[in-house]
């Protein structure tokens, strides 16, 4: 019975441990492409207000998809907002 409990709480681990690795990657990679199009966009607009800047950083990844897809046409900050709604 002793085995089966421990192998019972070994797989949990496991599991859980492969969980947070999951969801680390995913949150780093976020992370990534949000630097990514902030070092983007300052290169093409200059230093941005802390108003977007937070507005990037709340971001989901569909926010942060539709931000990558409008680049080319993002021209100032209220171009970021509209891109973002």
């Amino acid at each position: 019975m002793c085995t089966s409990v421990t192998n019972a709480l070994n797989k949990a681990t496991l599991q859980g441990e492969q969980k947070g690795r999951e969801l680390g990657l995913k949150d780093g990679l976020k992370v990534g492409k949000i630097e990514v199009i902030t070092n983007l966009l300052k290169t093409k607009l200059g230093n941005l207000s802390d108003e977007v800047m937070n507005q990037i950083q709340a971001c989901n990844e569909e926010q942060l998809d539709s931000l990558v897809n409008h680049l080319i046409t993002i021209n100032n900050e209220q171009d970021i907002f509209d891109a973002l709604s």
